[in-house]
């Protein structure tokens, strides 16, 4: 099936929002099973990736974003399965972001935390944000960052 994910990105504070999920994938990783992510979701069916991915971004972390750019598109995995990941750059005010959010029904319990954007960088490539659409949207935000605060 079909997902999408998003960086939360706050270009005036230049602050970065991940959410932290436990994910059973991650037990034998050295940073352990609690993973710092994008937001992200499966598509339902006859659902946009646009549409999905501001429902997560409410549902996961309380906001709405001021303007969503489209990064790629890509298969997570092709030799094993057809899952297809859109992945997005949510500009959003962060400066009251946080704390617990999702849907009960689906038994959520996703920590939503703002960082510099600096200490992500600098510690997004041996940390616990070791899943492709994380590093993905991190590496696209990290090469158009100056871009998106108006800095050329």
């Amino acid at each position: 099936t079909e997902a999408a994910a998003a960086i939360l990105y706050d270009p005036a504070k230049d602050l970065i929002a991940l959410v932290e999920q436990f994910r059973a994938g991650c037990l034998e990783s050295q940073y352990g099973p609690w993973c710092l992510e994008v937001v992200a979701g499966m598509l339902e069916p006859g659902e946009d990736p646009n549409d999905l991915i501001l429902r997560e971004i409410k549902e996961e972390a309380d906001l709405v974003p001021k303007k969503l750019h489209k990064i790629t598109a890509y298969y997570s995995t092709p030799g094993a399965c057809n899952e297809k990941i859109h992945v997005y750059c949510a500009e959003c005010d962060l400066s009251t972001a946080g704390g617990i959010h999702g849907l009960e029904h689906e038994n959520e319990d996703i920590l939503l935390q703002v960082f510099d954007a600096v200490d992500v960088f600098d510690a997004m490539l041996n940390s616990r944000m070791n899943n492709a659409a994380t590093l993905i949207a991190l590496q696209w935000l990290a090469a158009h960052r100056d871009e998106l605060r108006g800095i050329y």
